[in-house]
């Protein structure tokens, strides 16, 4: 991003993208709790600026991140408790995703056990080399891209976490640690309004996604 903010923490519409993200989870009626997963240094700016400017009335809980991702969501687990039946994980700075989206995972993960947000990929796929020459063109047949939310019943995806722990795999998102272990995953279709704010370029998309959606 090129920012001393962290990405969660800029600015979108006036308020952090982090706060959009939670607002989105609070207006969805299947959510009964949200558990926000930072730095130990961000702990204020969250509790002072984001969680006001969410204005969310379910209840929300902050637990530290870890090293790395994985340590991370596990950390976030860990505080929903064993007590949790589905658990909805998402990154922070996909802000414009939408209740019925969360939804819809939530209830593929009741009836398959995990259910992950995706789009299939339409572009031409090309495999290129380290010096930037066309190597190969990737047959996209069957191919989707994994988006979040990705909902999962809560004692899968703990035994997932707990397994690759031990074994020390290294993978890219949740869906993977229970296909490591042989178990089916749902997918339900996705869009392209929910995209991750990774560079300047996706902030200024989100600010004119969020200003199209708020027209009457």
């Amino acid at each position: 991003m090129g920012s001393d903010v962290p990405k969660q923490h800029l600015s979108l519409a006036g308020r952090p993208v982090l706060a959009h993200t939670i607002s989105a989870f609070g207006a969805c009626r299947d959510i009964d709790r949200i558990v926000v997963v930072a730095a130990r240094q961000d702990f204020s700016f969250c509790q002072d600026t984001v969680f006001p400017a969410a204005d969310c009335s379910k209840p929300l809980i902050l637990t530290e991140g870890g090293v790395h991702r994985a340590d991370s969501v596990f950390n976030g687990i860990e505080a929903a408790g064993a007590g949790t039946g589905i658990v909805v994980i998402h990154d922070g700075v996909r802000p414009l995703v939408h209740r019925d989206q969360i939804g819809m995972v939530i209830a593929g993960a009741r009836e398959n056990g995990a259910c992950i947000l995706a789009c299939p990929i339409f572009d031409t796929l090309k495999r290129v080399s380290d010096d930037g020459q066309v190597m190969q063109t990737v047959n996209r047949t069957g191919l989707w891209t994994a988006q979040t939310p990705q909902a999962f019943r809560y004692e899968l995806i703990r035994k997932a976490h707990l397994s690759a722990q031990k074994s020390g795999a290294a993978v890219t998102d949740d869906a993977q640690l229970l296909e490591r272990l042989d178990l089916p995953v749902r997918v339900v279709s996705g869009d392209g309004f929910n995209l991750k704010i990774t560079t300047p370029q996706d902030l200024k998309m989100a600010e004119a996604l969020l200003g199209a959606m708020n027209k009457p």
